[in-house]
C-alpha cells in the first residue's frame, strides 16, 4: 500500500506541481473561465502549459471490496 500511495503521489507532482521545463516546483495552478482549461504556470522560468483536468481524489477500497470486483460475474 505505500508504493501504490507513493506511485500516485509522483505522478501527481509530475503532472501538476513540476514545471516540464526547469523542473522547478515553484509552480502556480490556475483554471482559465472562458476556456475551461487548468494552466501550469512556472514562477521561475515563466513557461506555461495546459494540464489534464483532475477527475477525483483517491479512493482507498477494502479488501472486501476488492474480493467482491474480483469474483463478479461479468
Amino acid at each position: 500500500v505505500p508504493k501504490q500511495i507513493e506511485s500516485l503521489l509522483k505522478k501527481y507532482i509530475v503532472e501538476y506541481v513540476t514545471c516540464h521545463m526547469c523542473r522547478n516546483i515553484e509552480t502556480s495552478l490556475t483554471r482559465d473561465s472562458v476556456t475551461r482549461l487548468y494552466f501550469l504556470q512556472c514562477e521561475s522560468c515563466g513557461s506555461r502549459r495546459s494540464v489534464a483536468p483532475i477527475k477525483s481524489g483517491f479512493h482507498a477500497t477494502s479488501r472486501a471490496e476488492r474480493r467482491k470486483a474480483k469474483f463478479a460475474v461479468k
